[in-house]
């Protein structure tokens, strides 16, 4: 008894388990529980509206109806890429998300009813949930020491670049925001103070590599740039307040000219342009075009990187269906 397509239901909801990397465990919960009932949420309306588009087509015989498909995922990734850009969420993002809500429309011919798709869908993001919680049973406090034990690492490979090398200095800096970030969701710090004092000693390493860090960039900057450089300020080594909160960044992002506003309508219209030209063309699988739309599009690069990734992903796609073929054409006849 093959189950080839529940498998591939369940792989979508464990999608959710990769929301949770490098969180401490106290705050880790939350993220993959959102991400896993936004996939299974896709996955089962992507279900539901491809379905029905297929009785469509096959009553009527006009391919063109699949084109509700095509709004309806380009709404999908417009609305989340929104969210994503105003959270500053960081990679993948929303892509998976995307990806089996635009795939998921095309499960007409698995032979599942769409509360089937859900549930399996529900399967892999509950078993992700439990074995991206499971560690904590081991090691509760991993994910924040191990984030402190990375910006201690990063400091000292700043401190031995030659020159102070600016990508070395990015990398530091990068760190000891994710320290930050990772003692306030493990909820040792709060409001510049800290909180829970049996792990006191993370903040007080983290202060430390972030004095380090400070004396290393006024050697550099001649304490001209602090500016730029306000988490590692001399003048202001201080246990930092904790993010912005979540209704807060969306709510100032909600401006017709904000980033992630002119983000969202450059992934609407791509979305349409290329899944229409994909129907036009008789290419049969207009999420495809969806996904990669928002593979390139999702952070809005600027010009010169946006079309790297977009000439990365052509070439990416090239040469994966040439040993596609390479492979097919090996196999023996049946």
């Amino acid at each position: 008894m093959s189950f080839e397509n529940e498998m591939l239901l369940i792989a979508t909801g464990a999608y959710a388990v990769i929301s949770g990397e490098g969180h401490p465990f106290r705050y880790r919960w939350k993220p993959m529980a959102i991400i896993g009932v936004l996939l299974v949420a896709g996955v089962t309306m992507g279900s539901f509206i491809g379905q029905e588009v297929q009785e469509l087509v096959s009553e009527t015989g006009n391919t063109w109806w699949i084109s509700i498909t095509v709004i309806f995922s380009s709404i999908v990734a417009a609305i989340l890429v929104f969210g994503a850009n105003s959270l500053r969420m960081t990679a993948p993002g929303i892509f998976f998300i995307v990806m089996v809500t635009s795939s998921s429309q095309m499960s007409s011919g698995l032979g599942l009813k769409p509360w089937q798709v859900g549930m399996w869908a529900t399967v892999g993001a509950v078993s992700a949930w439990i074995l991206g919680m499971l560690p904590a049973l081991i090691d509760p406090h991993a994910p924040e020491r191990q984030a402190v034990e990375n910006l201690e690492k990063a400091v000292e490979k700043y401190e031995k670049s030659p020159s102070y090398a600016v990508q070395e200095r990015h990398g530091a800096s990068s760190a000891l925001n994710t320290v930050w970030v990772a003692l306030k969701d493990a909820g040792i710090i709060s409001g510049g103070r800290v909180i829970r004092k049996s792990q006191s000693d993370l903040v007080a390493r983290a202060l430390t590599a972030q004095n380090r860090l400070a004396a290393l960039n006024e050697d550099v900057t001649g304490g001209t740039e602090y500016e730029n450089l306000s988490a590692t300020d001399p003048h202001r080594v201080a246990i930092p307040h904790g993010r912005l909160t979540a209704p807060y960044m969306i709510y100032r992002s909600i401006h017709r000219y904000s980033h992630s506003t002119l983000t969202a309508q450059k992934i609407f219209w791509a979305s349409i342009l290329s899944g229409m030209i994909s129907i036009a063309f008789g290419l049969g699988r207009p999420d495809w075009a969806i996904a990669s739309v928002v593979l390139v599009l999702q952070w809005d690069p600027d010009e010169v990187p946006g079309s790297v990734r977009a000439l990365h992903r052509l070439l990416d796609s090239i040469i994966d269906i040439g040993i596609f073929d390479l492979v097919h054409i090996s196999q023996p006849a049946a």
